[in-house]
């Protein structure tokens, strides 16, 4: 019987690999960084978490800080995708907010992570994360 095709770098237990590994570093990070918190997180804690060596953290990202950044800008691009897309279908606004929010709610609980704290860990550092809020911003204005 063929074995399943590995995605990434390898893992350092044999669970099935059932999403690219950045997907589960970044819902390893949500938990243990709403947890424990992003500082008291270690790297260790974090590769355990998900699965992997801890030196293949470094293969995907270069720090928890540019976890958490991956975290909040994936958040703004899937959602500007998912509106562009429902602008260019065209039709009545009513019906493209709807499409909007029900896109909206099934984006949200599809992420690997958990939204509010990759939020709730942006406000904490509003300067590092301005061009998120920016962004974020334009979103709004957009939708409105």
């Amino acid at each position: 019987m063929a074995q399943p095709a590995r995605v990434g770098r390898p893992r350092k237990d044999p669970r099935p690999v059932a999403r690219d590994p950045r997907d589960d570093l970044m819902a390893a990070a949500s938990h243990l960084f709403s947890t424990k918190g992003v500082a008291a997180t270690t790297l260790r804690e974090l590769a355990r978490e998900a699965g992997l060596h801890p030196s293949s953290i470094y293969y995907y990202f270069e720090s928890k800080d540019a976890i958490v950044r991956a975290m909040v800008t994936e958040i703004n691009q899937v959602f500007f995708d998912e509106l562009h897309r429902i602008e260019s279908a065209g039709g009545p606004a009513a019906v493209r907010l709807h499409k909007l929010i029900r896109r909206d709610v099934e984006l949200l609980c599809a992420l690997p992570y958990d939204l509010n704290e990759a939020l709730r860990i942006s406000e904490l550092q509003d300067e590092e994360f301005e061009y998120f809020w920016s962004n974020r911003e334009r979103l709004h204005d957009a939708v409105e």
